[in-house]
């Protein structure tokens, strides 16, 4: 079986469109298995906070890099593959 693990801080919004159709058939068959982990859970304030802003300032803000690899490194296994989006590439603009 294929299993999908997603590291999110929106646990709610899944499994969203994984949730219908043929993707839903597989998953009641047990073709998949999707597992959801809340990377909030492992903040270690009292308010689970898991952004700051951006080194050297900048508008936005990031996760923290601490929460992010305590979440990655209690759920990861050894040599499993880990697809990670990112938000660098080229800005849209509607110019």
């Amino acid at each position: 079986m294929w299993k999908a693990r997603v590291f999110t801080l929106y646990p709610e919004l899944f499994p969203g469109p994984l949730g219908s159709g043929l993707y839903k058939k597989a998953l009641e068959k047990k073709l998949w298995s999707l597992e959801v982990i809340n990377i909030r859970d492992y903040a270690t304030d009292k308010h689970k906070t898991v952004d700051d802003t951006p080194y050297g300032g900048g508008n936005g803000m990031i996760i923290k890099p601490d929460v992010l690899a305590k979440s990655l490194d209690e759920n990861i296994k050894q040599n499993e593959k880990i697809i990670y989006l990112s938000p660098r590439g080229k800005i849209f603009n509607y110019k």
